[in-house]
């Protein structure tokens, strides 16, 4: 076995240069299940002030629970098994490296993985095993096990695509009905926690023992080199002082794009102002502080898009991007390219920005081109915070089997709940060093952009679950022109049908 280990000091440094860019454990908020945060999409409409982009979680007074965790436990070897959705025609960054790393391989993040097993096998005496399975398979295994009674899996990561009709099907565990998992504590994504939670259950929840899902937030990349060549803003004062908008990112794309070529049209061999793809419809959106989903009260979930007339403004806004493709937007959707044809025609130098998922940046990291890293900009400059989309496509987060009971639930909690909480210190700050690396240099700059990306993820449950073709109507809106009021006209009452059928099902496995 290879033992090339991170350096102590090394990651010491990280933490303290980090300091902010994660909120750690020790830093928790303590939410009523189901209570709303006070934040306001639009920021202060009638002063135009704008809260304090830095200030990304909601803080209490209240002193933070300390963790009821035992020092040690000896479980006699016990086995905890996770199953993980895959698809093994994607790129291998999607998949799930961070339950298991079998040595260490001085990489940041397969190194900080195996450090935190080692010492939680030590410390309870169990042994951390993975499965991958198609993410076809993974819900109907899950439903086998919950229906025979099985106990053959004691985590379950599905997409989160399929993750609606698995919940009224009563496959998952309520994670509030655990010994040992604390959702209060900030190791738990506490937008998660607060945005998923309904009639008082919650039935998967982002954890920090994890990236995968974290490389699964929206996020957009810059070329350095071309703006400083087109003497373009500095991108990220704009972003500090909040005045990074869908229109200043289209006025600097309108001067950066270039027929190189001079043939009359843009190819991919000229140089776009900005490589996307539908995406960026849904990602602007919802970055935008607009919802299409949310919860009014503890017990209820009500479809909220289109009944503010800021959400028509805000879907005309990104029209301003989406409508351009035959000058500065390349949409890999309308050019009929797959996203590694996309990504690479940015890496080559034919773009100034790139809408991407982080996993993105992984691949990335090899090219010739130096990037930095900004969040989903917002509609407008007083908003209050940036918003990053989690996408349902590429992310599965953590659920426990409906079978999971006795000593077998408490040694699961205990475990994951020990695994959330030392990867706070560890992984999660390897994981963003790992994202500030390049080629040639590392961008630190770049440090709190990906601080705002991750502290103010989205967890909308219209754009999560299924409730009806009108999430994917959403995004695909850029190309298919529709109204957004035609839009609505057409799926509102059957997407209100089906989230009251959700809503039933699961006070119904309430009791």
């Amino acid at each position: 076995m290879r033992s090339r280990v991170i350096s102590l000091v090394t990651l010491l440094l990280a933490a303290v240069m980090l300091l902010g860019i994660l909120a750690s454990c020790g830093g928790a908020v303590s939410p009523d299940p189901g209570k709303e945060k006070a934040t306001s999409a639009a920021g202060d409409r009638e002063t135009g002030k704008e809260t304090d982009t830095r200030q990304t979680v909601d803080t209490e007074t209240d002193p933070v629970p300390e963790s009821g965790l035992p020092q040690s436990y000896n479980w006699k070897n016990s086995e905890i098994k996770f199953l993980c959705w895959n698809r093994p025609d994607w790129n291998l960054v999607r998949t799930p490296h961070d339950i298991v790393a079998h040595e260490e391989i001085g990489e940041l993040v397969n190194d900080a993985v195996y450090q935190r097993n080692m010492e939680i096998s030590e410390r309870y005496s169990v042994n951390i095993s993975m499965e991958l399975q198609h993410q076809n398979d993974v819900p109907r295994t899950l439903e086998n096990q919950v229906a025979s009674g099985g106990h053959e899996y004691d985590v379950v990561y599905p997409r989160l695509y399929e993750a609606a009709k698995l919940i009224t099907g009563g496959n998952f565990l309520n994670l509030y009905d655990t010994p040992y998992i604390d959702l209060s504590r900030s190791c738990w994504d506490q937008n998660c926690v607060e945005e998923l939670t309904i009639c008082d259950a919650l039935y998967f929840c982002a954890s920090d023992m994890n990236v995968n899902d974290k490389d699964a937030t929206a996020a957009l990349a810059f070329n350095k080199k071309e703006r400083e060549a087109r003497n373009l803003a500095n991108f990220y004062e704009l972003v500090e002082n909040g005045d990074w908008t869908i229109d200043a990112l289209i006025e600097n794309a309108e001067i950066a794009y270039d027929d190189l070529d001079s043939d009359g049209r843009m190819g991919e061999s000229d140089f776009f102002g900005f490589v996307g793809g539908n995406d960026v419809m849904i990602s602007f959106f919802l970055g935008s502080g607009a919802r299409i989903v949310t919860k009014t009260d503890p017990e209820t979930y009500d479809l909220v898009i289109g009944q503010d007339d800021r959400d028509v403004d805000v879907v005309a806004n990104i029209m301003q991007v989406m409508d351009n493709t035959k000058t500065w937007f390349y949409n890999h959707h309308t050019a009929g390219t797959n996203d590694v044809q996309y990504c690479k025609l940015f890496t080559d130098g034919h773009g100034l920005f790139f809408w991407m998922r982080l996993d993105e940046v992984t691949n990335m990291r090899a090219s010739e081109t130096e990037f930095g890293i900004l969040p989903t900009p917002k509609f407008e400059e007083f908003q209050d915070n940036y918003y990053s989309l989690v996408s349902p496509h590429i992310c599965g987060i953590l659920s426990l089997p409906a079978t999971l009971d006795g000593e077998a639930l408490e040694r699961v909690s205990m475990v994951v709940e020990a695994m959330s909480e030392q990867s706070t210190d560890n992984l999660q700050v390897a994981y963003v060093q790992q994202s500030l690396m390049s080629k040639y240099s590392r961008d630190e700059e770049s440090a709190s952009s990906i601080r705002k990306v991750l502290a103010n993820r989205v967890f909308d449950p219209g754009f999560l679950y299924d409730f009806g073709p009108l999430r994917d109507q959403i995004t695909t809106l850029g190309q298919t022109k529709i109204a957004l009021t035609t839009l609505l006209a057409t799926y509102e009452d059957s997407t209100r049908i089906k989230i009251e059928e959700f809503l039933e099902a699961v006070q119904e496995l309430q009791g």
